[in-house]
């Protein structure tokens, strides 16, 4: 598509995919409805990828060169789901850069601490049994782009997952070095009655292998990276105490979406997935933290 004759931006080529749920298996979800919560992030990751399509071919229109999100900041590309959740659900209710307590490290005197959430939302048009879908989201996003056979390797090192478990870690915890499913944000003032979830959102900017490649992307290998990431067992080191710690997470207990967003010769693209990490008391499978 021509736009005023000065640029071409390609439509995006775009798939989302999901890990496999735990249900009927020995170690079960963590959180109750898995499917239908993975249903839920998948309408608005379609939702956010047709905004990101609209702001890039919007950029190139305005600057002759399109922008694209995903090469910018963690603040950027989180401004842009805020504004696809909004545009999308007209009932819905989304602010970025909330002010939150977490409980604070346990060797200091104060119970907690004050910090920032990237961005919290309550969806009444999409359901989770029978409530609305509210969450607050902690993104991480990473600096450099990442190629179809390295997206892997990321995701296993400690910038990878890791950095999205670690990060909660220290909002559940204090440092404490517990993982926790119960969220720390169920006693915050004047929202204690409000189910939710904490998802971790992470976004890796994808670029070809090979520049000018004219081999198809490699969507299988994609999914299969993926699958092997969110459907198996990932260390996670933590910090207790001051020491380093090692701690194992079967991340198929903790429902995942990822937005594939395909490069092109010309333009990276992305991989940006959405995991559960904990949820207020009611929404959890077994009644307990």
């Amino acid at each position: 598509m021509a736009i005023e004759g000065t640029v071409k931006v390609p439509r995006f080529n775009y798939v989302i995919w999901h890990s496999t749920s735990a249900e009927g298996e020995k170690h079960g979800p963590r959180f109750k409805d898995q499917k239908e919560i993975q249903q839920c992030i998948k309408e608005i990751a379609s939702r956010w990828c047709a905004y990101l399509e609209d702001f890039v071919q919007g950029t190139g229109k305005l600057f002759e060169m399109p922008e694209f999100p995903w090469d910018k900041s963690e603040q950027v590309i989180v401004s842009t789901l805020a504004g696809a959740i909004s545009r999308s659900f007209k009932d819905s209710l989304v602010i970025e850069e909330l002010s939150v307590s977490k409980p604070s490290n346990p060797r200091l005197k104060k119970k907690t601490d004050h910090g920032r959430c990237d961005l919290w939302a309550s969806i009444p048009e999409l359901k989770v049994g029978n409530q609305q879908f509210s969450f607050y989201v902690e993104a991480k996003k990473a600096i450099t782009a990442k190629t179809p056979l390295n997206a892997g390797t990321y995701l296993k090192t400690d910038r990878g997952i890791g950095r999205i478990f670690r990060d909660y870690l220290k909002s559940v915890t204090g440092n404490s070095g517990k993982i926790r499913t119960l969220s720390p944000y169920r006693n915050l003032e004047n929202r204690k009655k409000l189910n939710h979830f904490v998802v971790g959102m992470l976004v890796m900017p994808l670029k070809l292998a090979v520049p000018n490649s004219e081999d198809e992307f490699p969507l299988g290998e994609i999914f299969e990276m993926l699958k092997d990431n969110f459907d198996g067992r990932v260390k996670l080191k933590g910090v207790s105490e001051g020491e380093s710690a090692i701690r194992a997470r079967r991340l198929k207990r903790h429902p995942t979406v990822a937005l594939i967003v395909f490069p092109t010769n010309r333009n990276t693209g992305m991989i940006a997935t959405f995991t559960v990490l904990a949820a207020t008391r009611g929404l959890l499978e077994r009644q307990s933290a």
